[in-house]
């Protein structure tokens, strides 16, 4: 009775040995919000030029940090936890003066082709962003952007930081989703 229980645990281990799993599938993008969708109408209400700076989420333990340590990477850009707005940041997310672009605006690049995003990045150009927070050095028509989080979001950041003193012209925006 022993012999046999261990004969077909044996042959149990080389049916699984050789059978044949179905490879992973590659990471399938996230549906897009409706200001993303291709298929939303798009309005220009304005045009407005503007200076254009990026920000990041510093994490702890990154191979290198803009200021030099966490600390003082996290005093320039904040902890990237929360917006003014109550949000967590993500990409597509912007920063404003309030009273010149309130919250919930939202707005297009044309000019920015430096991609964003890790998983699926798409050119700036392409993304439309929503005013979800403020910047102690965001002031009159200054406009920053988040570029993502750790060591990746800030690389984006310095591309983005690295186009100055370019003029960047701005598409304020409303969204009309198609029927």
């Amino acid at each position: 009775m022993a012999i046999s229980i261990v004969l077909s645990c044996f042959a149990a281990s080389d049916q699984l040995a050789n059978a044949s799993y179905p490879k992973p599938r590659p990471p399938v993008p996230p549906p897009e919000s409706e200001s993303g969708k291709a298929s939303a109408k798009v309005k220009v209400i304005k045009r407005m030029p503007v200076r254009l700076t990026a920000y990041y989420g510093p994490l702890r333990n990154q191979e290198k940090y803009v200021y030099g340590s966490y600390k003082k990477d996290v005093r320039v850009n904040g902890s990237g936890k929360i917006t003014r707005s109550g949000k967590i940041p993500a990409v597509g997310m912007a920063a404003a003066d309030w009273r010149v672009l309130p919250r919930g605006t939202k707005l297009r690049i044309p000019q920015c082709d430096v991609p964003l995003g890790t998983d699926f990045p798409k050119p700036a150009s392409e993304i439309i962003f929503e005013v979800e927070d403020t910047g102690g050095a965001v002031k009159n028509r200054h406009i920053d952007i988040f570029a993502g989080f750790g060591d990746k979001g800030r690389k984006l950041a310095e591309k983005i930081n690295d186009l100055q003193p370019k003029k960047f012209v701005i598409e304020v925006v409303e969204v009309c989703p198609s029927q």
